[in-house]
């Protein structure tokens, strides 16, 4: 992997491959989709979207330009988010992505399971 596949950092946002991102540009078709970042290299990176803005699963690749891109806390996607993807992971047969949101999927329902106790 490059150097610049690898991080990109412009002083108040740094992202990598595989961080997940909304499209937060306003005049951009893609403005609230949520994805994960493929590569990086400034200005641009490639961006698999996986959710629409009405939170519907999609699978679109689009680079991107990184200023139009904002860092997600995975903590903002839900257990249905997550669920929607890992269908879509598993009808693409996609085999690292339906392993990563497994383990999300897991981490949140620990994170959840303490909040209960």
């Amino acid at each position: 992997m490059k150097g610049t596949d690898r991080k990109w950092f412009d002083g108040e946002t740094s992202i990598e491959p595989g961080d997940w991102v909304y499209c937060v540009s306003v005049n951009s078709a893609y403005c609230g989709w949520l994805g994960y970042v493929e590569w990086v290299r400034p200005p641009v990176g490639m961006v698999q979207f996986t959710l629409n803005h009405d939170e519907k699963p999609v699978r679109k690749r689009k680079q991107m330009l990184l200023r139009q891109l904002a860092l997600v806390d995975q903590w903002e996607l839900t257990r249905e988010n997550i669920d929607d993807m890992v269908n879509i992971a598993l009808d693409t047969s996609d085999q690292e992505w339906f392993e990563q949101l497994i383990t999300m999927r897991n981490e949140k329902e620990r994170e959840e399971q303490k909040w209960r106790k």
